[in-house]
C-alpha cells in the first residue's frame, strides 16, 4: 500500500523528526516545573543564591533547546513532505 511504501522510504526521517518533537514536548513541561522551583527559591531565604541562578539558566536553556528542536522538527517534516510528494 502507499502508506507502507512511504514509511519504508522515509522511516529514518520520521523517527528523527519524532525524536525532535518528543524533546520539544518534554521541554514544554520542564519550563513550568523549573519556574516552580524558582518561585520556591524566592520564598525560601535559606537557599543559596546560586540555586536561583541555576534555575534561571535552566529556564533559558530549556527554552533555547525547545526552540531548536521544534524548528528542526518542522524543517525535517516539511522536507519529508516535499520528497514524498515528489516520489508519488
Amino acid at each position: 500500500s502507499l502508506k507502507q511504501a512511504v514509511w519504508r522510504a522515509f522511516r529514518g526521517e520520521f523517527i528523527l523528526g519524532g525524536l525532535y518533537k518528543l524533546i520539544n514536548d518534554v521541554l514544554v513541561f520542564a519550563g513550568p516545573l523549573i519556574l516552580n522551583l524558582l518561585i520556591q527559591f524566592i520564598t525560601t531565604p535559606s537557599w543559596p543564591v546560586w540555586y536561583g541562578v541555576l534555575f534561571a539558566l535552566g529556564i533559558f536553556v530549556a527554552s533555547m533547546i525547545q526552540t531548536v528542536a521544534v524548528n528542526a522538527y518542522f524543517q525535517r517534516m516539511y522536507r519529508v513532505g516535499m520528497r514524498a510528494r515528489g516520489a508519488m
